[in-house]
């Protein structure tokens, strides 16, 4: 799916859909990228409303009032993984990396946090995506230093792994903190984990 939509439908809109609808109130979740939200009605407080537990990693200090099944990990994705490979760590239902991955290394997203990302889910588990495949227009400053194609994303989990949402496409909106109009070429990937 491509072409320009106007704002109103944005990749929150149609990747928060397909994503909340998997969710179950037993399910225990990773936010990687958390973000800087307190206990408005953003992305964070909409999965805590879903499930049981949610581990929100972010570099970000602890937002004020968030819900009481968050628990805050002020650290980078970067650390995460590396805590990761040194101590025992949970398995999650869900995992959702929204508006992150292109801040990251692009090496490092293909060969370690995709991989880790696919190891931490339960059988049955979902993974949610959201990130461009393309810079903005017009540009933001820095640029990102990663893109990711949907294909790219794909290639991170085997064949037999179910695609609930795979879209590349462009959304028209402010953002980036500075109120200019952009087309963001976005990528978003729903996907999940064989039982």
């Amino acid at each position: 799916m491509t072409g320009t939509i106007p704002v109103h439908g944005t990749l929150s809109a149609m990747f928060s859909t397909v994503f909340y609808r998997q969710m179950r109130p037993a399910f225990d979740a990773l936010d990687l990228g958390a973000g800087s939200e307190g206990s408005g009605h953003g992305p964070l407080a909409s999965l805590a409303s879903r499930v049981r537990r949610v581990i929100a990693v972010d570099v970000c200090a602890r937002p004020a009032n968030l819900p009481g099944n968050v628990e805050w990990e002020q650290e980078s994705i970067e650390d995460w993984l590396r805590d990761r490979s040194f101590f025992p760590s949970d398995s999650f239902h869900a995992i959702v990396a929204r508006n992150v991955l292109h801040f990251l290394d692009r090496d490092l997203v293909l060969d370690a946090l995709l991989p880790e990302i696919r190891e931490s889910l339960f059988p049955g588990g979902i993974v949610a995506i959201a990130t461009f495949h393309l810079q903005p227009n017009p540009p933001v400053d820095p640029p990102y230093p990663s893109l990711f194609r949907l294909a790219d994303l794909r290639r991170a989990f085997p064949p037999r792994w179910n695609a609930l949402l795979g879209v590349e496409e462009t959304l028209r909106g402010p953002g980036h903190g500075d109120g200019v109009l952009r087309d963001w070429h976005t990528t978003q990937l729903v996907i999940r984990k064989p039982s």
